[in-house]
């Protein structure tokens, strides 16, 4: 519910697909086991409307919407960064089980999860839902913060976004020419990390292994860590990390001003994983 694509099937038979490709992945996971939300929210036997959609922000990292149900009552949807949406959860449902359970000791367990499948170099998102007690009209105002608290942690979902083909030839060929790339992504870390290994971004794990300890542990840094970095401290590091991830729009703002100030020409391109040649430095968003 928590998603704006569309997935349906025309009268030849052939499913088409509009949307935003992260959410068609969704939409099309959900459409295998009968979920369609076209649906279940149009024609004479929907049971749901669409109220209000709180749309993703860059700083929250979720986004959710409120559906009224046939049955007169109101839900809440959302999905998101990991970190981000457990925030929200108070509870969840353990398998087998009716009743919800507090999620603070199974939070771990979920991160550690997270971990395992970013490490795949899969995008993780969490899902949240909970029954909304407020009174929200199609299209009105809600407060975001009393949507998106005290949901029921309903699980994670990992989806493969593969860099394009020319990617890894492209960043090739940047090395090759003097280029130096650098991606600041809002993927998880573990995301960004095996993405860059396999566009060339990064050096591969033995390769990691033979640079030396300081150099290695600023190539992968989070948005978190580079900005609590003062400009003073960024420009003390032998190397400016060649991944930045969980980024925000001022971490990418902070990483153009750092590499001016190491007298750097810069390019920016904000395709996901779609590298072009440029002058001198590229970064990629």
């Amino acid at each position: 519910m928590a998603n704006l694509a569309a997935v349906k099937k025309k009268d030849d038979g052939v499913w088409e697909a509009h949307g935003d490709p992260t959410e068609i992945a969704i939409q099309v996971f959900a459409a295998r086991f009968g979920m369609i939300r076209n649906t279940l929210t149009t024609g004479d036997a929907a049971q749901w409307s669409d109220l209000v959609e709180l749309p993703f922000d860059s700083d929250v990292k979720r986004m959710s919407v409120i559906m009224g149900h046939s049955s007169g009552k109101q839900y809440a949807f959302t999905k998101g960064a990991v970190e981000r949406v457990i925030q929200s959860c108070t509870t969840y449902f353990p398998k087998g089980t009716s009743e919800p359970t507090d999620i603070t000791p199974f939070r771990d367990e979920i991160l550690r999860n997270m971990e395992t499948l970013a490490s795949l170099g899969l995008r993780v998102l969490a899902l949240a839902s909970k029954e909304y007690h407020g009174k929200a009209a199609k299209g009105g105002e809600v407060e975001r913060a009393s949507v998106e608290s005290d949901m029921v942690f309903r699980g994670l979902i990992g989806l493969y976004d593969p860099p394009r083909p020319e990617s890894a030839p492209a960043v090739r060929q940047c090395h090759e020419a003097g280029i130096e790339v650098h991606m600041l992504t809002g993927d998880h870390p573990e995301t960004a990390k095996a993405i860059a290994i396999e566009v060339g971004i990064l050096p591969s794990a033995d390769r990691m292994r033979r640079i030396a300890s300081d150099v290695s542990k600023s190539l992968v840094m989070t948005a978190t860590e580079f900005d609590d970095l003062s400009d003073e401290q960024v420009d003390e590091l032998r190397v400016l990390p060649l991944v930045v991830a969980r980024c925000a729009p001022s971490t990418k703002v902070r990483m153009i001003e750092a590499l001016h100030r190491r007298g750097r020409f810069c390019a920016m391109v904000s395709t996901p994983y779609h590298i072009v040649s440029m002058d001198n430095v590229l970064i990629k968003t």
